[in-house]
């Protein structure tokens, strides 16, 4: 298993007898967390990207579709076709 040394704050492996940078003692070697704790204030800020993503992806299934239908009318025009 891969810890931090405490020391020099570097991964170092569980089963090491010294941290190979510092030198360090295993009593000074701390398991790394699982899990990153995300803050109110980061969560939000993914949410809001998240918001702008969706925003984006409409506007331009929108444009997408207005092109379309421009392009479509052009052409009926173009070979007289009525609907």
């Amino acid at each position: 298993m891969i810890v931090k040394c405490n020391e020099c704050k570097l991964d170092v492996s569980s089963s090491a007898k010294t941290c190979p940078n510092c030198g360090a003692l295993p009593s000074y070697f701390v398991e790394k967390p699982k899990h990153r704790i995300i803050t109110q204030t980061e969560r939000k800020k993914k949410e809001f990207r998240n918001d702008m993503k969706n925003i984006f992806s409409c506007l331009g299934c929108s444009v997408v579709f207005v092109i379309i239908g421009i392009i479509l009318k052009f052409v009926f025009d173009f070979f007289g076709w009525n609907i």
